[in-house]
């Protein structure tokens, strides 16, 4: 019986996997016409395959009306990174908060 008991709870183990996360924090500088900028803006990250010229790799992660202060900010990044060992690329598109979407 120990043994059957010991087996089962194994097997409860296993099947319990939890769920892993792939996001990444990510923090940068914004300029605005030269100034460090400030305010509410939106952001839109991608991962891309090569530098220029890329296939998307990833769904389009988006960042609405996040506050940059003194040009510095910090955005929760919920991409996925592509298969092991494969080159990635980040894209990220920035306009001001509140345009829509």
């Amino acid at each position: 019986m120990r043994t059957v008991l010991a087996v089962l709870a194994a097997l409860l183990c296993v099947c319990q996997v939890s769920a892993q996360t792939t996001a990444f924090t990510y923090q940068g500088r914004l300029g605005q016409a030269g100034t460090p900028a400030a305010g509410t803006f939106d952001f839109r990250f991608t991962l891309f395959d090569a530098a220029t010229g890329g296939a998307a790799v990833s769904v389009v992660a988006c960042a609405d009306d996040v506050f940059v202060t003194d040009g510095l900010f910090t955005v929760l990044v919920p991409l996925t990174a592509p298969v092991s060992g494969a080159d990635a690329y980040l894209n990220i598109e920035v306009r001001a908060g509140g345009a829509g979407s």
